[in-house]
């Protein structure tokens, strides 16, 4: 119990006169305000009494003395305002004082030279290890010093601003060190975000010129003047000397980089950090932390995240490694690869924190959390296996304070600040005030680490970052101040900590990343009819932790009433009115990053408007609190897709799925789940819990029903925990493709399990592909042009060179005299691990020579992205725009995603998209001269004519998996192409071969082929389909294959009358078994299908995984284990011929 005595100003223990109340110990009153006044007197006692588990015996104590002073200034002058009265008492000065150390030291150095002086300690310890090449010290020395030299020639050097566009990559952070060495500063663009935003950042920093991968480098065509593309290409050509040229001085107060976010007017807003203040926000926290030369850090944070410069910087000013996964790993394989790099430090999400398990990285000792609110699931996981740590700070202040975790902290709880910084709490409508303890504030933070301030921006600048507050001179002394006004709420704890409570302004964090609600509705109410938009995050409710936007439409729609307020617009009457929410979605994605973009959406009748006119945000977000998913009524959009994932925390994968919310009514399929269905109970619990955090009648309706995923709006976070829930829960693992499809369900993905734990396989979920409107989608565009033709095919671009066609192709290619350049399309990290991988493949073909490397060009690229992944130097050359010399002339198109597993859309782009580019490049280029398509998927004769006359039913049913079907696309492509005149059919040809064999001089087969899978499993049982001993089989051997090919290429022989080259080679199945035979000795009998299947299918149940049939058993199911084609069904036309060997 605490006493105040008015009389004498002050807290004194009076135990003579005990308070007439007492608060019971079971009592719901915290806190007992007991007023004893003396008759005949002026004085009086209050007596405060406080239950200890509620409120400690310090803030009590505070809270006395706030007490006395409040009423001591009411009884000073009652006329007074309480609003006016400074509630700040002299204990809270003395604690506020006692609490914030001195000032900090700055630390007068530049980044890179903090980075670099340890090539004279640990020249060779790692620097850098990443997925396209691993540094140590010297070798990062030397390569930013010529890189540095480069970019002096290019125009970089002191206060020259340049943007940087990479993926992950060794090169970014070449990139960025070489550009501070000249006195440089850069700012990083996200490749994933729209071209408007890099142009809108662009022309706010006023950049001319750019830096970017080969694989980034064209969103840039058109915007900058000048592109450099760095990669390891350009690296091994640069021999610059360093004399007279490096170092460069560089002022501590130099601009070092430029962080651009969320800006409240609707622009991005460019953070301008110094040399100084980085290296003092590196020292600090880097000591906090325990950073050492035996820090191995993963960079997992996007590069345009303020804690990517964390993970890069302070790792190497303190002698650690940088570890750099590629964007696969970093989305798909995190646990893999933080074990392969032997990560021993990361920053995460507390909800990417969630997904993985302390058991499963060992290797890792100390994890920070930032970017979210820690929760209490992240301290239990993590706490007793790791030294977990609470990071707080912002990109205008850096990392500032820190809290280790254990398993009796609050996720709440932000520590106290590490030494580079003062924190200070004022009233957040008024930064002249100081608040008191215990009060919530706004926090402003001083020291030598905050920004310059924001660029091109002098009145956000005033605003945020401010000088010389109007404080108690206990306080602020006589020095010049500058602070910065986080808009962070939190209040002080009674040991000095802080404890986080919100954001004072529309600032919200979305998966991490910082949003400003102001520039989402800036943009939604630029898209035309949008009366009013307000853009919000609930902390609760069915929405909680994601992007909503409520939007009122113009009121051309009809007139409203009050009545009206918050009430629903009906898609129908929203399709009358012209409004359609894809175009605004697509719209709002051409302008901002996927993260800013709603997922949820609600039309309105009327957004309610405070008395002074403003949004009454208030009661907005009251009324989206207590809306069920299932009595929601969210916009719907006929073609929106839900497949769309919002952009990531940190540059992580995470976000929310855009379209269709409208859970319980839409997503239930109106029926119950059995009882008795375990798997399908568990599944439909967990993923209500994804979705309501909270128990609530739209809860309860969810379990133990039948759902249509795709209409629940789960997020990318929710869809990943819930295959680590199966994987976890059922002991299988689950493809992400079964959770995405459109049609999956509580049921179809419990037969998926069902399947994998009893035979450990599943079957696909049905695909629906329509072959014939995607066809015609491509046919709809294609134009031709006619160009004169040069005589001869000298430089050949050729892809699926390391395939086993692919090398036998380049082999007879290399060998030809006539042919000067193969320029080799491969999927690779770089030249040398490309050349690598053609080598391999060509020793393993038993077709290689050094010699080939005169002719061989090495062209690391992607077939499933823009421009096949090529940079700028390699698509001139292939659309004709280089040298004369170094133009293409044929094309060899043997590329293409082989994966039997996958659906039509995840193979799309490589496989159909791809010959697309490369019809459109022949169309427009007069220096191609032929143009040869590989197709494949389906081992008949040629039927492809026919096949356009099926209805996509049929064609399905012969066309055995997706991956035929992306093939069957491409060749009609081509073959279209060819008929749009004479000269195209002599110049575009489509090569069909049968099954491949190896030649009959090596006698090399690739294994991995059907065919031969199928001859290992019938020799391992001893017999082979009897129903299949008279079918043809065409099989052609990989050496005759090839030179069909070339003979295309070749413009000295004579045009052949059909652009369609099928191959009719082969011979009688039961003859095939007879050569095995006699001439290999194995017995193999003929049995009746049932039993060869029956047989076969137990060889597979008794070997799994190590049986050769394992990966292509659907086939097997399929074609019912039928290698060739009855006689009866091979068309009249098709001349059947027998190869002189095999």
């Amino acid at each position: 119990m605490e006493m105040l005595n008015l009389e004498e100003s002050k807290t004194s223990a009076n135990f003579n006169s005990a308070p007439k109340n007492r608060i019971s110990p079971d009592s719901h009153i915290e806190i007992l305000l007991d007023v004893k006044l003396d008759s005949g007197t002026a004085t009086g006692h209050i007596y405060l009494q406080h239950l200890p588990a509620k409120l400690s015996t310090i803030a009590a104590t505070n809270l006395s003395h706030t007490c006395a002073k409040t009423i001591q200034c009411m009884l000073s002058d009652p006329f007074q305002s309480i609003e006016s009265i400074d509630l700040l008492t002299k204990r809270d000065l003395e604690q506020l004082r006692g609490w914030e150390p001195q000032f900090p030291e700055r630390v007068d150095a530049c980044v890179h030279d903090l980075v670099l002086r340890h090539v004279i300690s640990t020249p060779n310890a790692p620097a850098i290890c990443s997925w396209d090449g691993q540094l140590t010290y010297d070798e990062l020395e030397k390569a930013t010093s010529i890189l540095a030299c480069y970019l002096i020639d290019h125009g970089v050097g002191p206060e020259v601003l340049v943007p940087i566009c990479f993926e992950k990559s060794v090169y970014a952070i070449l990139t960025m060190l070489a550009i501070l060495r000249v006195g440089g500063a850069f700012f990083p663009l996200d490749p994933s975000q729209p071209r408007e935003r890099h142009e809108a950042i662009m022309k706010k920093a006023n950049a001319k010129m750019v830096i970017s991968s080969p694989q980034t480098e064209h969103k840039f065509s058109g915007i900058a003047i000048k592109n450099i593309s760095v990669s390891e290409g350009l690296m091994a050509t640069l021999h610059v000397s360093l004399k007279d040229r490096l170092p460069i001085k560089v002022k501590t107060y130099s601009t070092a980089f430029v962080l651009f976010t969320s800006g409240s007017t609707g622009e991005p807003k460019g953070i301008v950090q110094e040399h100084g203040s980085v290296c003092t926000a590196s020292h600090f926290h880097g000591k906090a932390f325990g950073w050492n030369t035996k820090s191995r850090v993963f960079q997992y944070a996007a590069y345009t995240f303020d804690v990517s410069i964390m993970d890069i910087f302070t790792t190497l000013m303190f002698g650690g490694c940088v570890c750099s996964p590629s964007e696969d790993d970093r989305q798909n394989n995190i646990v893999g690869i933080m074990n392969t790099m032997q990560v021993n430090w990361v920053l995460f999400t507390p909800s990417l924190a969630n997904l993985i398990s302390p058991e499963d990285v060992r290797c890792l000792e100390i994890m920070a959390l930032g970017g979210e609110a820690v929760t209490q699931e992240n301290i239990n996981r993590w706490s007793s296996d790791v030294a977990l740590y609470n990071c707080y700070g912002c990109a205008e202040a850096s990392p500032t304070a820190f809290i280790q975790l254990h398993s009796n902290n609050r996720g709440s709880n932000l520590g106290k600040p590490f030494g580079q910084a003062l924190y200070w709490l004022v009233d957040p409508k008024d930064h002249n005030r100081i608040v008191l303890i215990g009060a919530v504030g706004e926090l402003l933070v001083e020291g030598p680490t905050l920004a310059r301030g924001y660029i091109g921006d002098m009145d956000k600048t005033k605003a945020a970052f401010i000088k010389d507050p109007k404080w108690p001179s206990e306080l602020i002394g006589t020095r010049a101040r500058r602070f910065y006004k986080t808009g962070d709420l939190v209040r002080y704890t009674s040991d000095g900590s802080l404890d986080w409570v919100g954001r004072k302004d529309f600032q919200v964090k979305v998966r991490g990343q910082r949003v400003e609600l102001s520039e989402v509705e800036y943009n939604i109410s630029a898209y035309p009819n949008v009366a009013l938009a307000m853009a919000t995050s609930p902390k609760i409710g069915a929405f909680a932790k994601s992007l909503v936007a409520i939007i009122q439409i113009d009121t051309s729609l009809e007139p409203t009433s009050a009545k009206n307020v918050l009430s629903s617009v009906s898609n129908d009457r929203l399709s009358a009115a012209g409004f359609n929410i894809a175009d605004l979605d697509q719209f709002l994605r051409n302008k901002l990053p996927n993260y800013m973009v709603p997922s949820h959406w609600f039309a309105v009748e009327k957004v309610p408007l405070s008395v002074s006119g403003k949004i009454d945000r208030k009661s907005v977000e009251h009324w989206l609190s207590q809306l069920y998913r299932d009595s929601a009524n969210p916009i719907h959009a006929k073609g929106l897709s839900n497949g769309h994932t919002n952009g990531s925390a940190n540059g992580e994968t995470n976000g929310t799925t855009n379209g269709t919310t409208n859970g319980h009514k839409n997503g239930q399929n109106g029926t119950s789940l059995s009882k008795e269905n375990i798997v399908a109970f568990k599944l439909s619990r967990k993923l209500a819990s994804l979705i309501y955090h909270t128990d609530s009648p739209a809860k309860s309706k969810l379990i133990d029903h039948d759902i249509t995923l795709a209409r629940i709006g789960l997020d990318s976070i929710q869809v990943i925990s819930l295959l680590m829930f199966v994987k976890q829960e059922f002991a299988v693992k689950l493809h992400i493709s079964v959770l995405l499809h459109p049609k999956a369900t509580i049921r179809s993905v419990t037969q998926h399990i069902e399947d994998l734990r009893t035979v450990g396989v599943s079957q696909s979920i049905e695909k629906s592909v329509d072959l014939r409107t995607e066809f015609q989608m491509y046919k709809r565009q294609m134009d031709t042009n006619r160009w004169g033709r040069d005589p001869s095919v000298q430089n050949v671009f050729l892809t699926g060179g390391t395939g086993f066609l692919g090398s036998e192709m380049l082999h007879q290619l290399c060998a030809r005299k006539d042919i000067k350049k193969i320029m080799v399309h491969v999927r690779a990290k770089n030249l040398k691990d490309g050349l690598q991988r053609i080598r391999k493949a060509a020793m393993q073909a038993g077709c290689w020579s050094d010699s080939y490397l005169e002719k061989i060009e090495v062209w690391p690229g992607d077939l499933g992205k823009r421009r096949l992944g090529l940079n700028s130097d390699q698509w001139d050359c292939l659309t004709g725009k280089s040298d004369i010399c170094r133009q293409v002339h044929g094309i060899i198109h043997c590329g293409a995603k082989v994966h039997w597993n996958c659906d039509f859309s995840s193979l799309k782009a490589a496989n159909v998209d791809s010959t697309w580019i490369l019809l459109n490049v022949v169309n427009e280029t007069p220096s191609i001269l032929k143009f040869v398509f590989i197709s494949g998927g389906y081992n008949g004769p040629s039927l492809a004519e026919k096949y356009l006359y099926m209805d996509d039913d049929h064609i399905n049913d012969i066309l055995p998996t997706e991956y035929a079907k992306t093939k069957f696309i491409s060749q009609r492509l081509v073959q279209e192409y060819s008929q749009t005149s004479i000269q195209n059919s002599s110049r575009v040809f489509v090569v069909k071969p049968s099954y491949t064999i190896g030649t009959p001089k090596l006698g090399i087969a690739n294994t991995s082929y059907f065919i031969w899978r199928l001859v290992a499993s019938c020799i391992e049982i001893g017999s082979f389909n009897e129903a299949d001993a008279d079918s043809w089989l065409f099989i052609s051997d990989v050496g005759n294959v090839a030179k069909i090919v070339l003979d295309c290429c070749d413009t000295k022989q004579s045009a052949s009358s059909d652009p369609y080259i099928g191959m009719s080679e082969g011979i009688p199945v039961r003859e095939f078994w007879s050569v095995l035979e006699r001439n290999f000795g194995y017995k193999i009998k003929p049995l009746r299908q049932d039993e060869w299947l029956d047989a076969i299918y137990a060889d597979i149940d008794s070997k799994h995984e190590s049986h050769p049939l394992w990966p292509l058993i659907h086939n097997l199911e399929k074609e019912q284990g039928k290698l060739g084609m009855h006689i009866d069904e091979i068309p009249q036309d098709v001349k059947l011929s027998t190869p002189s060997r095999i």
